[in-house]
């Protein structure tokens, strides 16, 4: 249980790494950065769900319905989060001019 956790926790972070890549590589030309920054955070973003939904399911099963569908909020914000970050970086441009 703590160690599905930990990797959740691991991945939530890649994640919110690879969408600082994306943010910090919107405006280049080539957009090589935005790109791996995209990949990371879709790679990423997979495996925080696919851990934070198992341990929901672990805790469900070990009879503890409350942190279960904490964890499950904790998914559905993710990918929420996610959703709103994409759409805010894909309709502003950088003022860094």
């Amino acid at each position: 249980m703590y160690v599905l956790a930990g990797l959740a926790t691991v991945c939530w972070a890649g994640a919110a790494y690879s969408a600082r890549v994306i943010f910090l590589g919107r405006d280049m030309v080539e957009g090589l950065l935005s790109f791996l920054g995209l990949l990371g955070l879709a790679g990423f973003e997979v495996f925080a769900l696919l851990f934070t939904i198992t341990a929901a399911f672990e805790l469900r099963g070990r009879n503890s319905p409350r942190a279960a569908l904490v964890a499950g909020l904790v998914a559905v914000t993710g990918v929420v989060a996610t959703i709103v970050f994409l759409i805010w970086v894909s309709t502003t441009a950088s003022t860094n001019s």
